[in-house]
């Protein structure tokens, strides 16, 4: 929770913070939660300061090509966050399991549907990046192998057995 310096440089907060605490990840076992803001509206907010070597789809006077090339302009540099905090915990030394998953995704105007508070598919499909550093575990990398489109569910059931907690669910069926 970084709110000033967040409005100032968006989600490169949280490469500064990660990095600040890279002494504590290192010493322990840690479950860290990250939430970002870029993938939120309004979508320039989150890559303001971001000054890399991406071209960035310019902003239109135009409402609806304002909206796209804003959000596409946030997936660019959401893609650099993930990449970024990914490759900080491949190199951090420990055993390192990283999964990204959003809470949902975006309508951009397909069929007429804008936003994410609509049942629609483009709003359900969401991506999920796992990986495993610096060591081996054969039961993760298979359950991964399986999930062919996970459900936050069953994505919560595996960082709970990764955590040592079993979950029994009989409302599962």
């Amino acid at each position: 929770d970084y709110f000033l310096r967040s409005e100032k440089i968006g989600d490169l907060v949280l490469l500064e913070e990660i990095e600040k605490h890279k002494q504590d990840f290192i010493k322990g076992k840690n479950f860290i939660i990250i939430h970002q803001r870029n993938p939120h509206s309004p979508y320039e907010k989150g890559y303001k300061a971001y000054k890399g070597d991406i071209d960035l789809f310019p902003l239109s006077d135009d409402v609806y090509k304002y909206r796209i090339n804003s959000y596409d302009n946030a997936m660019i540099f959401n893609d650099y966050i993930i990449h970024s905090l990914f490759d900080f915990f491949k190199n951090l030394g420990p055993k390192t399991y990283i999964m990204f998953v959003p809470d949902h995704g975006e309508a951009l105007g397909e069929n007429g549907k804008w936003g994410h508070a609509i049942l629609d598919f483009n709003v359900a499909k969401i991506p999920f990046y796992a990986s495993l550093y610096n060591g081996d575990d054969s039961v993760y990398l298979d359950i991964l192998e399986n999930l062919h489109y996970p459900t936050h569910y069953e994505i919560a059931h595996l960082i709970a057995n990764l955590l040592g907690v079993k979950i029994h669910n009989p409302n599962i069926k």
